[in-house]
Order: C-alpha cells, then sequence, then structure tokens
C-alpha cells in the first residue's frame, strides 16, 4: 500500500510540474523575431480576407495566435474569418477575446458583431453592441440604420421607422433608407407615407429599384389609383424579373378590373421567369375560361395538375373547362377529383351541378347546387371583395330557381368589377327571365362598350320577349 500511494505521489507530482511546464510555455514572453512573424501573418491574413480567401486567411491569423497568443489585431482578423465562413460560434469568442486584449478601435468590432448576432436571431446582444456604436460613433448611417433592421427583425416597426428617419436625416439622398422607410410603412399601414417614400426610393436610385417599385404600387392599387399602380407593376418586374408578387398582383388587379386578356398577358411573362409554376398555370386556365377560351384553358388546366397534382383548384378549373367544351363525363371526373381534395368546395360543386343538368340528370344536379350555394355564400362572406365569388353565387343561385337572390349576387359583382362582361350579360339575362325587358337593355347598352359579341348574343335572347 505504501509503494501504491508513493507513486500515486509521485506520478501526481510528475503531472503537476508537466502542467507547470505548459503553463510556463504559454505564457512564455515572445521573442522579437516571433512578434515580427505573427505581423507578418497578421498582414498576409488581412491580404487574404479581402481578396476573400477567408480559408487562407483563418490559417495565416491562428498561425500568428500560436506565435503571440496575446494579439488582438490576430484575434479580431480570425473572428472575421470565422463569421465570414459562418462559423458564428468561433467569431463571437474570438471577437471578445480582440476586445478582452484591448483591440482598437473596439467601434471596428461592433460594426461587424452585430451582424452576427442578427444572423444568430440574438436581436438584444445586436442592439447592445449599435448602441455602444452609435455612442462612439453617433452620426454613423450603418449604426443607426441597423437599429432599425433589427427593431423591423423584432417586429417593432415604430421603433424601426425611427431609427431610419434619424438616418435619413444624415444621408437625404439615400435611395435604400427611403425603401426601408417605405416598408416599415407598409407594415404599419400607412399607404400614403408608403407611396411617398417608395417614390423617394426610386428617385434617390435604391439598390432595390424592383421592390421598391411593388411598393409603389401596392401603395397606389390600395388607394384606388389602379393606372399609376398598373404602371409600377410593370416597371416592378421590369427591373426585377424574379419579381413573382408584381406578375401576380398585377394580373389579380386586371382580374378585380375584368380584363381577363390583359391578366393573361401579364401571366405569360411570369411563365417565362417561373416555368411549371403551378398557381400561375391554374390562374392562366381560370382567366382564359373567363375570357372565353375555353380550349386555351383545358390545356392549361392539364398543366397546372400536371404541376401541383395534389391542389384542387387544377381539378377544379379542369372541370370547368371540360364544361365549357361540353365534355361532361371529363368534367365530373375532375370535379370529384377536386373534391376528394377539398370536400365541400363551392365553386366545384357549381361545376359538376352544370355538369349533371346537362346530361339531364337533374336530382344530382340540384342537390350539387345547394352544396355549391352554401360553400359560395361561406366564400363570398370571407372574400367579399372577390368579384368572380358573387358571379359564381349568381350562377349557382339562378340554377337553383332563386333568381332574385342572383340578381343580388351579379349587381355585387358588378360594383366591384364593372367590366366583367360575363356578370353583365347574365344579369341582363335574368332581367329578361323577370320580364324586364327596359332593366335587360339597360344591361346590353353598358356590355356593348366592353364586348360586343357577348352584347348580341344578349341583345338576341331579349329581342325573344
Amino acid at each position: 500500500m505504501k509503494g501504491q500511494r508513493f507513486q500515486w505521489l509521485l506520478t501526481s507530482s510528475l503531472l503537476i510540474c508537466g502542467l507547470c511546464s505548459l503553463a510556463a510555455s504559454a505564457q512564455k514572453k515572445p521573442t522579437k523575431q516571433e512578434i515580427n512573424q505573427a505581423k507578418d501573418l497578421v498582414a498576409q491574413g488581412d491580404q487574404a480576407l479581402r481578396k476573400k480567401e477567408f480559408k487562407d486567411a483563418l490559417d495565416k491569423y491562428t498561425q500568428a495566435i500560436q506565435l503571440v497568443p496575446n494579439s488582438p489585431e490576430a484575434r479580431y482578423g480570425k473572428a472575421n474569418a470565422h463569421y465570414e465562413l459562418k462559423d458564428y460560434v468561433n467569431a463571437k469568442f474570438e471577437f471578445q477575446l480582440a476586445l478582452d486584449q484591448g483591440y482598437k478601435p473596439p467601434v471596428d468590432v461592433y460594426a461587424i458583431r452585430w451582424h452576427l448576432f442578427y444572423d444568430l436571431k440574438d436581436y438584444d446582444a445586436a442592439i447592445a453592441d449599435l448602441n455602444k456604436g452609435i455612442a462612439i460613433q453617433p452620426k454613423n448611417i450603418d449604426f443607426l440604420s441597423g437599429t432599425g433592421d433589427i427593431y423591423v427583425a423584432k417586429k417593432q416597426f415604430k421603433e424601426a421607422l425611427d431609427a431610419y428617419q434619424k438616418s435619413i436625416a444624415l444621408s437625404p439622398k439615400s435611395g435604400d433608407l427611403y425603401y426601408n422607410i417605405a416598408s416599415v410603412q407598409q407594415l404599419l399601414g400607412d399607404t400614403k407615407a408608403q407611396r411617398e417614400a417608395a417614390d423617394m426610393a426610386i428617385n434617390n436610385g435604391t439598390r432595390m429599384m424592383g421592390d421598391a417599385y411593388f411598393l409603389l404600387a401596392d401603395a397606389a392599387r390600395k388607394q384606388k389609383d389602379y393606372e399609376a399602380a398598373i404602371r409600377a407593376y410593370q416597371s416592378s418586374y421590369s427591373a426585377k424579373q424574379d419579381k413573382y408578387e408584381a406578375y401576380k398582383d398585377l394580373s389579380d388587379l386586371y382580374r378585380s378590373q375584368g380584363k381577363f386578356d390583359d391578366a393573361i398577358r401579364v401571366l405569360n411573362k411570369a411563365r417565362l421567369a417561373f416555368r411549371n409554376d403551378g398557381n400561375i398555370l391554374n390562374d392562366l386556365a381560370r382567366y382564359e375560361s373567363l375570357a372565353g377560351h375555353p380550349e386555351r384553358a383545358v390545356d392549361w388546366a392539364k398543366e397546372g395538375v400536371a404541376a401541383e397534382p395534389k391542389q384542387y383548384v387544377g381539378y377544379t378549373n379542369l372541370c370547368r373547362a371540360f364544361n365549357e367544351v361540353q365534355k361532361y363525363q371529363e368534367a365530373i371526373q375532375n370535379c370529384n377529383a377536386a373534391l376528394r381534395l377539398k370536400s365541400g368546395d363551392g365553386e366545384t360543386n357549381y361545376y359538376l351541378g352544370n355538369a349533371y343538368l346537362q346530361l339531364n340528370k337533374t336530382a344530382e344536379a340540384d342537390r350539387y347546387y345547394r352544396v355549391a350555394i352554401s360553400g359560395l355564400v361561406e366564400y363570398t362572406n370571407s372574400k367579399p371583395e372577390y368579384a368572380e365569388g358573387w358571379y359564381l353565387l349568381g350562377g349557382a343561385y339562378f340554377a337553383n330557381n332563386q333568381t332574385d337572390k342572383a340578381i343580388g349576387a351579379f349587381k355585387t359583382c358588378l360594383d366591384i368589377s364593372p367590366d366583367f362582361a360575363k356578370a353583365r350579360f347574365n344579369l341582363g339575362f335574368m332581367y329578361k327571365v323577370k320580364k324586364d325587358k327596359a332593366s335587360a337593355l339597360q344591361q346590353y347598352n353598358l356590355l356593348v362598350k366592353n364586348d360586343a359579341g357577348l352584347a348580341a348574343k344578349l341583345k338576341a335572347e331579349i329581342d325573344k320577349m
């Protein structure tokens, strides 16, 4: 036992001596040669960093630290290299060591480290670094606007707006800052201020030109300045061809105005930028149908189903288009496919009712029309601004022999979209059914201005009275 204890003490003593030796070695004052070598390595690391050769930079800074562990410049450079390589844990550690070792100026650390904290979603730490930077450089635009970016991430939009406005006071020609202000004003719901800031962003040459035009278009549309909105949407996707929302929103604006051919032209441009996008293909199918081009609607709907086979709307569009080209069995097949994905959908049940009616299966048709009315009432309650919902509801009411309700639905549709030619035709036809020739002729006179073909068909029906 004593021998074993002696051996343990001896081993422990050797271990302690070894640790002491290592500590002494670590604390050994670098020689002048080592200091000079470390400086050269830091300079080489800086050069590699400027060339974006981040791994090489990291290697040079690491070698410098091995020679001179207490080198704040090497620590700062190493932190930068880690950050560029997205090694955020080591970057954060090295930035703190640089500060602890007296790196100067410390504001350089804050200028980069807040980005690191932003990437890590540690927004409070990012704000803390930005405030430290502002305390040293109160007129630093990057710090002030960075504070705005952090507040946006924290969804504190009023604070973000205040930060951006302080920044723009120091840099009144910054298009990017005006763009940031426009973005925040949109989030705050101040449409007038959004439009003004977006316009300033464009006039001052923001780098986000496509996005700035989109914000301008969005504000103009909300203000019902539709011509300005159309121009801005077109400028948005011209400046940024992959601005998906610009194509979608402009086509939707044309749809709301009953200008389906214009909507189709926009979506065909979108299709060049977004090949095989199911939503675009499905919108094309719907608008071709509304524009009176059922064969094209069938083709687009087929492509929509192929692109998004688990999305019910493609099958609904195909059902609608097959009804229009009088292929009623195919219509029924696709409506049922849609209902397997979304049972109770009002629009789909309406088209299914239409197909059964054309096959003289009136009992089945009536059953689906009743379900359609329930679903479409729910739809128009949730989206009262969507004209086509009222158009479909009017059709379902008429099919269910509720003519007065059909007239009410078509009127609401036309209040929203006065140029919706099919809705205008249907309203005129409802008046013909009600034997109200004067009202039917009034709709004819309105329809003839934007769709002479449909107007002639309506006049032929009125002349039968």
